[in-house]
């Protein structure tokens, strides 16, 4: 790999100089000798990484997302932890993605607690994906109850209250107890209302 490349890339993109940014990656993404190369580099890269941070596109298309796919298919926690961390750049690059079926990030979130029951990591952040659906969907209230971009139907209702009972069992602290017995009320006179509307 050219490493230069990547020093030249990072100097002018950190000194604004666009075109000389775009030819030092493409450089950079092109001068590797194999597949375990990318491996070794990714590996590292992804140690010092700022997950806050979006992946230079080039980067992430030719080097990152190749690696973790890979690894994905092998049922790997740690390739599986970082596509669900790098899903805004997952969801950019399509053509890809696509070979996950378009696979959402709670998907990815749940695949990785899965093959990684034991990490507290794991367990918050697809406890906070679900909390995050959950204060997204009762933000109409006393309106509706969301799902998606429309109020939700009563089996739609069903899948919320399926994880709320996922939310309490990642919930081991109890942290989150009195706002998921609140969104339940909620969901409760919710569905109660769509079958009185159904009634009439």
């Amino acid at each position: 790999m050219n490493l230069a490349a990547y020093d030249a890339f990072f100097e002018a993109h950190r000194t604004g100089r666009k075109s000389a940014a775009k030819a030092a990656v493409r450089a950079f993404t092109a001068s590797f000798a194999s597949f375990e190369e990318k491996q070794a580099w990714v590996s590292g890269f992804l140690r010092t990484h700022d997950a806050e941070t979006r992946i230079r596109h080039e980067i992430y298309e030719e080097l990152v997302l190749p690696v973790l796919l890979k690894g994905y298919h092998a049922s790997d926690a740690w390739s599986t932890q970082w596509l669900a961390i790098t899903a805004p750049n997952l969801h950019e690059a399509r053509h890809q993605w696509a070979q996950l079926d378009f696979i959402s990030t709670y998907a990815l979130l749940k695949r990785w607690y899965c093959l990684a029951p034991e990490s507290a990591a794991a367990r918050q952040a697809l406890l906070e994906k679900l909390i995050d659906r959950f204060v997204y969907s009762e933000h109409e209230w006393p309106g509706v109850i969301l799902c998606g971009m429309g109020g939700a139907t009563l089996e739609q209702c069903h899948q919320h209250a399926d994880a709320v009972v996922e939310a309490r069992a990642l919930d081991i602290d109890g942290a989150w107890t009195a706002f998921l017995d609140e969104f339940d009320d909620k969901l409760r006179v919710y569905q109660a209302r769509l079958l009185n509307e159904a009634d009439q």
